[in-house]
């Protein structure tokens, strides 16, 4: 008696693993095939009906990072296209949201802290213009942008963000800080500094600092030697 007792527990507890597995993996198929769906929405410009399918994919898939960074890219995309701005700020803070959960799924997820800084932005800027005479507004890009220039510290696309963060707040400490960084980095990331209307004399020569460091540290990097001559 005992032996079969305990046969049939086995087999409970078999059957119990199994539905719990199949429906896992149910889910987590379903998911991949609506985001791969939404994909090709996206690809196309159906942002509004990709938005609810990755929708319905990261329900069954919540920790999903992949899935929950491109609900994000979408919404902050559809914000971008709407001309009211209530309707943007409704988008954007989707969007957000999406971004804050792939980076609460993976905290050394870059992309998504610079999701959430995009979004940070655009809410600030829709904010201001839904409330001008309001000083205080609730949104600051500043702490996800650190923390996606901490976790990529060679990203040069997040350290142009942060530079014009600075630039904007009128933080000129940080400003030459970030642009010194920029160039120890990247060198030829003077050809695209050049253009940017904050990118006056005393930021030449926090460029041209860093770009001497480079030299120095790196044993004479022929792209810094380049961009110094």
């Amino acid at each position: 008696r005992i032996d079969i007792f305990g046969r049939l527990v086995l087999i409970f507890a078999f059957l119990f693993c199994f539905i719990f597995a199949f429906q896992y993996l149910f889910h987590r198929l379903s998911a991949q095939l609506l985001y791969l769906e939404s994909k090709n929405l996206v690809r196309n410009g159906y942002y509004g009906i990709a938005s609810a399918k990755l929708e319905e994919a990261s329900r069954l898939a919540p920790r999903d990072a992949e899935i929950l960074r491109t609900q994000g890219e979408t919404c902050y995309r559809i914000a971008g296209l709407k001309r009211l701005p209530a309707d943007a700020l409704d988008w954007a803070e989707k969007a957000e949201d999406a971004f804050a959960r792939a980076a609460a799924s993976n905290p050394l997820d870059a992309e998504a802290f610079y999701g959430v800084s995009k979004c940070m932005t655009l809410l600030w800027n829709l904010h201001s213009r839904l409330h001008p005479g309001n000083p205080d507004n609730p949104y600051d890009p500043l702490p996800a942008l650190l923390k996606a220039t901490a976790l990529r510290p060679n990203g040069i696309e997040y350290h142009y963000a942060l530079a014009r963060y600075y630039f904007e707040e009128q933080d000129k400490e940080n400003l030459l800080a970030v642009i010194e960084k920029i160039a120890y980095n990247y060198p030829p990331a003077f050809d695209y500094l050049v253009k940017e209307p904050f990118f006056a004399p005393p930021l030449v020569d926090a460029f041209q600092k860093g770009l001497e460091r480079a030299v120095q540290e790196r044993r004479r990097d022929p792209s810094a030697m380049l961009y110094l001559a």
